[in-house]
């Protein structure tokens, strides 16, 4: 992770209780898993369009929220 600090491309969002109970309303929703749907709200609050992943169907579900890709797809 250094060297994407060191180019400026490593975004720190942080993890607050409203994206906790976001992440926690969404999981239980969709009936996916809580970590899951974190990363989702935590890639949208970094502005992310898309979230690269290799367990693409942990976030099938989230495909209406952000485009999920392999990382060879990018």
């Amino acid at each position: 992770m250094d060297n994407l600090k060191e180019v400026g491309k490593l975004i720190d969002v942080g993890i607050t209780l409203e994206d906790k109970q976001k992440a926690k309303e969404i999981s239980k929703n969709r009936n996916t898993h809580f970590d899951d749907a974190l990363h989702v709200i935590l890639a949208k609050k970094a502005g992310a369009k898309i979230l690269v992943t290799r367990n693409i169907e942990h976030f099938a579900d989230f495909q209406d929220i952000i485009e999920i890709k392999y990382p060879e797809s990018i």
